[in-house]
């Protein structure tokens, strides 16, 4: 979630800014800020879903997903407030320890429910499945066909 999270504030700044880039302006005021980023991701994906009875937060009776952060990391140890900086600077390398629904599924930045020798080999064959499966299309004419379908070719420059 923290690239996603990361995306999806700066893409939001970047349209909240387009206005202001256009006339070679930077705006006083930064509105898209990365507290309603990391409430996105926890509480608001729950009311997005209407769930909010259920998950979203830690409290009694709720399933609780819980994720423990390094903070003595490269990417963290200099940060004084970590909301922002799980946002903007975490990586999934910094996560520690992850608890789901009461059971430890990684401790020690290690997964303990996976085979990984057997999910590299799993991982491989669905490449080689997805590649044999995709073999004899024509990428140009496709992504010509979707230029077409989303009115984009007006728009697009080489």
């Amino acid at each position: 979630m923290f690239f996603c999270m990361r995306i999806a504030l700066q893409s939001q700044r970047a349209r909240e800014n387009a206005t202001y880039h256009a006339r070679n302006k930077l705006p006083k005021e930064v509105k898209s800020r990365v507290d309603e980023v990391l409430y996105m991701a926890t509480l608001g994906g729950a009311h997005a879903i209407h769930r909010e009875k259920e998950i979203g937060s830690l409290e009694v009776g709720k399933l609780a997903d819980i994720v423990l952060i390094r903070t003595d990391s490269p990417s963290m140890v200099s940060s004084v407030n970590y909301g922002p900086a799980m946002v903007m600077h975490c990586h999934p390398t910094d996560v520690s320890t992850v608890m789901i629904n009461g059971e430890i599924v990684k401790r020690d930045g290690k997964l303990l429910r996976v085979d990984w020798d057997k999910l590299v080999g799993k991982l491989k064959e669905n490449r080689q499945v997805l590649e044999a499966r995709w073999a004899d299309v024509d990428w140009d004419v496709t992504k010509s066909e979707l230029t077409k379908l989303w009115h984009m070719g007006e728009v697009l420059e080489d």
